[in-house]
């Protein structure tokens, strides 16, 4: 994810699935990012994979790994995920993503400003919204 919102620690309830599904595909498995942005600008990413298994996930980071639960809603038009950080460089945070996956690629989209999640998948200049694509790694 390489840009994460700062801010106030909080606790937060998720409800955690078995799997993480939308539209009947499968957000687990092992991730690796091909790019991302800030707004409209381009941003290095670490070459760290991003891990989903059932409710949590794993992710390596410039300051090292970082894990946590999940939560997906994917109900409407928009898949809704929240990532609740509870170890490494995530503990105490709450990211509030939108995504969607197309064959083997995710795209995250969630502001780094810890503002309200996204509505939709454009990253506009001057934005603090992040957008970030991975590929699925085969196992």
């Amino acid at each position: 994810m390489g840009v994460i919102p700062h801010g106030k620690r909080q606790s937060y309830t998720l409800r955690v699935f078995s799997a993480a599904k939308h539209d009947g595909l499968m957000l687990d498995g092992t991730w690796k990012p091909l790019g991302g942005k800030l707004g409209d600008q381009s941003i290095p990413l670490p070459g760290g994979l991003f891990t989903i298994v059932g409710g949590s996930y794993r992710v390596e980071t410039p300051e090292g790994p970082a894990s946590g639960t999940l939560k997906l809603d994917d109900r409407g038009s928009v898949a809704k995920l929240d990532l609740l950080g509870q170890g490494g460089s995530h503990d105490g945070q709450l990211i509030e993503a939108i995504v969607r996956v197309r064959g083997d690629l995710l795209q995250m989209n969630y502001d780094a400003g810890g503002g309200r999640r996204p509505v939709n998948f454009t990253s506009v200049a001057g934005s603090s919204v992040v957008a970030v694509r991975y590929r699925r790694v085969e196992s």
